[in-house]
């Protein structure tokens, strides 16, 4: 294993391990976590089956890197997975790669085929008000996983889902500081049976960093260890070398209970050179059910939403640009006297000024409520068999989520 500077661009490199095989390990040899680890969500065997039939063949022209930001509609794993099969109804592989450090997250899909975390970790989310001390942004994730407790670990399944190893490298964004006692910020790396390897997490001056490593047996599994200081992982980036051609990469950076507003705040020229943020052709920001709240103010969402969307464009100057607006919402409550169109009201407030931002800003808005049947439909959708809504009358259900995902894709062209 060896350092690697600049690897995504050194074209020497890359020819050379597009040769190399990649390694198949046996079905029974899975990764096994600790009993008290932090553990993925569970996607369901039918989450991955193929079920949409294929699209016409002179359909518009796929992008091959898609990047969706949002909140909890797309944090499950299920909107995703509804995208990733009308993709591969084209013909098309689609692959997710961008490791979002979003690894305590309940109901939180990780672009990993399995992971164990100690509990050592906190998660931090910029939604939440949070920034860095010196008013830095946490990069294209919007989150870090940070600790100061040694020992602490982080394992990683990178094999696709049919336990193929092809990954070759990786890029580590990090932040890192020294322990009380001066020692400076450092981790321990294993890749699969190796020997560890101590690295020393060197950043800039506020501790912002990146770690490239390569090596020529593509790696299944990633055990890292926090030796010393304090670590915060902002995302890691396998290196792939030998995906197929037509391999469309769909990353995904969502979490439950986000907002907007942390676009307003980003830096768009860090956040185009982050690791693993491959000059993306389609950018969807998908928000607005958490700001739809008793305290939301029109005018302070539209400057906040303004200002994303223009941190957006000049990150990605060439990317189609999507506003995905939230969907229906009802009230839960047996009080007669309730307004059961109250945080309706609000969501068509937001699909509102995101059309009129996306008309402004040269993007396209889809209207996640409008296609549910406006103001009032979360409660049709609650009633309908299969339900369409969960209890909650916020959140979809499982067969809503793919009924909404296939009119998106409908809607983008594909």
């Amino acid at each position: 294993m060896r350092d690697v500077p600049n690897f995504w661009m050194v074209a020497l490199i890359a020819n050379f391990f597009a040769f190399l095989p990649s390694v198949a390990f046996a079905a029974d040899d899975p990764l096994v976590c600790p009993a008290d680890a932090h553990r993925p969500l569970r996607v369901r065997d039918d989450e991955l089956r193929p079920t949409i039939a294929a699209r016409a063949a002179d359909a518009r022209p796929l992008p091959r890197s898609i990047a969706l930001w949002g909140d909890s509609h797309l944090a499950a794993p299920t909107f995703a997975a509804e995208l990733q099969r009308v993709l591969e109804a084209r013909g098309l592989a689609v692959r997710r790669n961008f490791i979002a450090p979003y690894f305590d997250r309940p109901g939180v899909g990780i672009a990993v085929r399995n992971f164990c975390a100690s509990r050592d970790w906190r998660f931090v989310a910029a939604y939440a008000g949070k920034k860095n001390a010196d008013g830095t942004d946490f990069g294209p994730a919007l989150a870090k996983f940070e600790t100061n407790t040694p020992d602490a670990y982080l394992w990683l399944d990178l094999r696709d889902a049919d336990g193929v190893a092809d990954a070759f490298g990786l890029r580590l964004a990090f932040e890192a500081d020294a322990a009380d006692d001066g020692a400076a910020a450092s981790i321990e790396l294993v890749f699969d049976d190796g020997a560890p390897r101590r690295i020393t997490l060197e950043g800039d001056a506020q501790g912002i960093g990146e770690l490239t490593l390569a090596q020529d047996r593509a790696i299944a599994v990633l055990r890292l260890r926090v030796l010393t200081g304090r670590v915060a992982l902002r995302g890691i980036a396998p290196w792939r070398p030998a995906l197929a051609p037509q391999t469309v990469r769909l990353d995904v950076f969502a979490i439950p209970g986000a907002t907007v507003t942390p676009w307003s705040d980003l830096d768009p020229v860090s956040l185009a050179a982050a690791p693993g943020i491959a000059a993306p052709e389609l950018v969807v920001l998908e928000y607005g059910t958490n700001e739809a709240n008793n305290a939301f103010d029109p005018r302070s969402y539209r400057a906040a939403l303004s200002k994303a969307v223009t941190n957006l464009r000049s990150a990605f100057p060439q990317a189609e640009c999507v506003l995905l607006g939230p969907p229906d919402r009802g009230v839960r409550t047996r009080k007669a006297r309730t307004d059961r169109l109250r945080y309706a009201r609000l969501h068509a407030r937001v699909n509102e000024i995101q059309a009129q931002i996306a008309v402004e800003r040269g993007c396209r808005h889809f209207d996640w409520q409008r296609f549910m049947g406006g103001a009032g439909s979360a409660y049709d959708w609650a009633r309908a068999r299969p339900a369409l809504m969960s209890s909650d009358l916020t959140h979809l259900s499982r067969d809503g989520t793919r009924r909404s995902a296939n009119a998106f894709a409908n809607f983008l062209g594909w």
